[in-house]
């Protein structure tokens, strides 16, 4: 069941690029986040509750959840909603793809994982093809800025690098669904002063279908599915599944908004792949 949860979390993401992206074209990003996980704070309220009667937390956990909170969704959806105004929500997808590669740059560094050659060939190849992607990145009504929506998309890879070195911590300790609901009320608290400021803090009525979307299937239930699979599944092993998401979108993207790929993109796309198969499939060998 461990890699159905990992699958089926990969597709939902994949989507929430398109749907996010869609609902730019009417509606705030900030009033779109602050609004999702306010769904998804109230929906796992309940969950929340009685985890806590079970086990409360001590202060040191909350110490560590107002920092998991703090990476997602506060400072990754600040990235993202960002991100998603330069650029496509395919190129963006395809960026997140590199966190199995800054995962594992980030356990090298701080934990002195030794990085074999083939992660190291992985790595390079990734880059490279993050750089063809972007500087191939034509400029139209769907990317008006993709060089700073990309650059602003790997800000929400750092996040992301502490968010799951954080989250296979707790999963470990609170039930899957509970840590879900607690990032998701923080997320909602810390985003509610946009409201005051915002020419539109009401979304339209068209635009609730979306949100309501990303809140259950996207907040709620991708994000639980993500945390019992690394309950199951070491890091290494989950963030290989990371790769779907780019090739998912990009698909979505094509059928859904009509995004376009040049020549020079679909290279960056190939070699940013082999670069992510040969750095996780690497990892894997060491997870097994």
């Amino acid at each position: 069941m461990a890699w159905f949860y990992l699958i089926s979390a990969m597709v939902f993401w994949a989507s929430s690029f398109v749907a996010f992206k869609w609902l730019l074209g009417s509606e705030d990003g900030f009033v779109i986040v602050f609004w999702r996980l306010l769904i998804a704070g109230l929906v796992t309220l309940p969950i929340v509750m009685r985890a806590w009667r079970k086990r409360p937390l001590s202060w040191s956990e909350v110490g560590w959840f107002a920092l998991l909170s703090l990476f997602e969704p506060c400072l990754y959806f600040v990235f993202e909603a960002q991100a998603l105004k330069y650029t496509t929500s395919g190129q963006a997808a395809l960026i997140i793809g590199l966190l199995p590669v800054a995962i594992a740059i980030t356990s090298w560094v701080l934990f002195k994982e030794r990085l074999a050659a083939k992660t190291w060939a992985g790595l390079l190849l990734a880059v490279v093809g993050v750089c063809l992607v972007t500087l191939f990145a034509q400029t139209s009504e769907l990317a008006s800025n993709p060089v700073l929506g990309n650059l602003l998309q790997l800000g929400a890879v750092a996040v992301a690098v502490g968010y799951t070195l954080l989250l296979k911590r707790l999963v470990l300790i609170w039930n899957a669904c509970a840590v879900v609901g607690f990032q998701s009320l923080f997320g909602a608290a810390f985003f509610l002063p946009v409201l005051l400021i915002s020419d539109k803090p009401m979304p339209s009525a068209d635009s609730w279908l979306g949100i309501v979307y990303l809140g259950l299937l996207v907040s709620v239930l991708a994000y639980s599915l993500y945390g019992l699979a690394l309950k199951y599944l070491s890091a290494a092993v989950v963030g290989a599944f990371v790769n779907l998401i780019p090739v998912l979108t990009l698909i979505m993207g094509w059928l859904l908004l009509a995004e376009a790929l040049t020549l020079g993109q679909v290279a960056g796309v190939v070699l940013v792949l082999l670069g992510l198969i040969l750095t996780t499939n690497q990892e894997s060998a060491h997870a097994s």
